[in-house]
């Protein structure tokens, strides 16, 4: 269930979008938990230059979820595993649909193990790459990929 139009999350998702390009960590403050555990609200906000910028309802709108007036921040269902994690995980899912393209050394995806690019070898006769499925041929082949297919994974979350 949205709580907002599709408009309205076409223009918040256009509000935010400057503000976290691929690799911005987003911070996340836990507000409120219910007494079953079971929901919680979140604020999260990002630091750009410095200086912090409260997101909840904007991201609220992008994902479709209730923004929490009284607490100041997102309502998130759930338990069991990290909500801020999840909700971050949500928010760049919703932002970077079609995947991002990999900004190197520092890149949050998980196509890299310990920060290192992830080398890997051809399972196809043509030579194609059906690993990370970039499309590019053996000669041409960097050992990770230019383009990043998974969204959920362009920003990173830390709790403050």
């Amino acid at each position: 269930m949205s709580y907002y139009t599709k408009s309205e999350r076409e223009e918040a998702r256009e509000n935010i979008a400057d503000l976290l390009p691929p690799g911005t960590t987003v911070y996340t403050i836990l507000r409120h938990v219910a007494r079953s555990g079971m929901n919680r609200i979140i604020a999260p906000l990002v630091l750009p230059e410095g200086q912090p910028r409260w997101i909840g309802y904007s991201a609220a709108r992008v994902l479709g979820d209730r923004y929490d007036t009284n607490a100041e921040g997102i309502a998130v269902s759930g338990a069991g595993m990290d909500m801020g994690f999840h909700l971050v995980y949500s928010l760049s899912a919703a932002l970077f649909p079609d995947g991002f393209a990999c900004i190197g050394a520092d890149c949050p995806s998980a196509d890299h193990s310990n920060g290192a690019p992830r080398p890997h070898d051809y399972d196809s006769p043509s030579g194609l790459c059906t690993v990370y499925h970039c499309g590019l041929v053996r000669e041409d082949h960097p050992t990770s990929p230019a383009h990043h297919r998974d969204g959920g994974y362009a920003l990173r979350q830390r709790w403050l």
